[in-house]
């Protein structure tokens, strides 16, 4: 959201977010399923989900007490809506205690899970949600290594995920287990692995806050990108069966975030600022105004900033997809807690707000985006106040 004197700016960023929108789940739709198949479900109830307690930039973010958000909830939410289930997490230390929990039953399904040929062996795959490339990061920068230098190389991998059995497939000897991706960057920084295998939108979301180089990251041909899906016991035939109808009915709208995430990180790096977006005039106004100065604004949960001054979370996620379609650079300013984003806006001090409400009375100082977020608002009171009839009911209120 724009002082009004930035037009040019303001275009550019619409043109950006309506590419990069976050998915929103859609209107309800009715699956074609047979008087069996609806008894069964309302006898279910409820989808459990098992996952790991920990953040998967850019895809899932865990908010504690067994909630999550990101776009793989977006569609978790689509799917068990076209089952008329209640949609439930149970989260676990780590993705290998989740498989666990899939195979003793205390979950229905696992989400995001890459296809194997061992996973085979005992879960049922819906098809594919999205295809994501993978990456290797190095503990110093180089060439990408071939098969035969990889086979010789000190390599670390999460325990319970498909980089494992990546490796362990291709005859790879020299593998160190850890229980968190967390652990494997933090070994390849410190050089106690040569090369860590993961997805490549992962590894650029982190490497940066770890302070490593991009250089460092690298991909390599005898490495196919993974394909991520909801997975049930092989037991749970009639759930399994379920899941891959609901997932079947996704339509191409359904999926554009995800499919929209997957063309960025296809796309050749040399591309990645050089968007086919912009005219000539546009790219010559951003190679002359490439750093945008900005603040979160007071959205808790859609973004973060640690204790190191880094900013996270999904609003993080869109501006670094919008800064690869772009080539601006977005600087994190500090704020005062006194005066707000808002003000520092009015002031000149910040270039944009990333999440803003659209109100009548800022329109008069601000310009702003179309909407590519919608988030629903709840009034909470005491039960003994019964319902609200209207907002005039909380006139006076405390």
């Amino acid at each position: 959201y724009i002082l009004r004197g930035t037009v040019k700016l303001l275009i550019l960023l619409t043109l950006l977010t309506v590419r990069c929108v976050l998915a929103e789940v859609p209107a309800p739709y009715a699956l074609r399923l047979d008087a069996e198949q609806r008894e069964w479900l309302r006898e279910k109830q409820t989808l459990v989900i098992g996952m790991p307690a920990a953040n998967w930039a850019p895809y899932s973010y865990y908010t504690g007490n067994n909630h999550y958000q990101g776009l793989l909830h977006d569609y978790l939410k689509t799917v068990s809506q076209r089952l008329d289930l209640k949609l439930r997490y149970q989260s676990y230390p780590t993705f290998e205690d989740a498989q666990q929990a899939l195979r003793s039953g205390e979950v229905d399904a696992l989400a995001g899970v890459a296809t194997t040929p061992q996973r085979q062996r005992w879960m049922h795959f819906t098809s594919s949600l999205i295809e994501i490339p993978r990456a290797v990061l190095l503990n110093t920068p180089g060439d990408p290594p071939s098969l035969a230098q990889a086979a010789q190389m000190q390599w670390v991998c999460e325990r319970g995920y498909d980089s494992c059995d990546l490796l362990e497939r291709l005859g790879f000897k020299k593998i160190k287990y850890v229980d968190r991706n967390i652990e494997a960057l933090f070994m390849v920084k410190y050089g106690l692995a040569d090369a860590y295998l993961s997805d490549r939108p992962y590894l650029e979301s982190n490497i940066a806050s770890l302070r490593i180089k991009a250089q460092q990251m690298v991909e390599v041909p005898w490495v196919e990108p993974a394909q991520l899906a909801l997975t049930t016991p092989s037991s749970s035939v009639y759930l399994g069966a379920l899941l891959s109808l609901a997932v079947d009915s996704l339509t191409p709208q359904d999926r554009h975030a995800l499919i929209e995430l997957a063309n960025i990180y296809s796309e050749p790096k040399e591309k990645d600022q050089a968007s086919d977006l912009f005219t000539p005039q546009e790219q010559a106004w951003i190679a002359h105004h490439r750093e945008v100065r900005f603040a979160p604004g007071p959205w808790f949960g859609l973004a973060n900033v640690d204790d190191n001054g880094k900013f996270t979370g999904m609003l993080a996620d869109l501006l670094a997809l919008i800064e690869r379609r772009s080539g601006l650079h977005f600087k994190l300013q500090p704020t005062d807690t006194q005066v707000g984003s808002l003000a520092m806006l009015a002031e000149g001090k910040l270039d944009f707000i990333p999440a803003i409400v659209n109100l009548p009375e800022r329109r008069s100082h601000f310009l702003f985006t179309p909407d590519y977020l919608t988030l629903k608002r709840l009034l909470i009171t005491r039960r003994t106040q019964g319902e609200l009839s209207s907002l005039n009911d909380l006139k006076g209120a405390r």
